[in-house]
């Protein structure tokens, strides 16, 4: 498993966080665990994510689906996530 950190605009967090945790199947059979969720102190609508991914290449197909844009655009996401591998230097 590897850790990836994103980031994303929603229209609207309320709106969007319930669309968000429905599709949590989806991305389990993808082999992503949501570690965190969080948003930017200072724009609520700026969501911060980690998630814990076995195979970034299924996940990968997974939000390539046309199914997954779809939610996210009913979802009020506003712009493609941007997504880093996170390595682990100390505890």
């Amino acid at each position: 498993m590897a850790l990836y950190y994103g980031k994303h605009k929603v229209k609207d967090y309320e709106a969007w966080r319930p669309m968000f945790d429905a599709d949590q199947e989806l991305r389990q059979n993808a082999g992503a665990n949501v570690a965190s969720v969080m948003r930017s102190a200072n724009d609520p609508n700026e969501v911060h994510f980690i998630f814990d991914i076995a195979d970034m290449d299924a996940f990968a197909a997974v939000m390539q689906a046309p199914e997954f844009g779809e939610n996210m655009q009913k979802a009020g996401v506003l712009e493609q996530p941007v997504m880093y591998k996170l390595e682990e230097l100390a505890r």
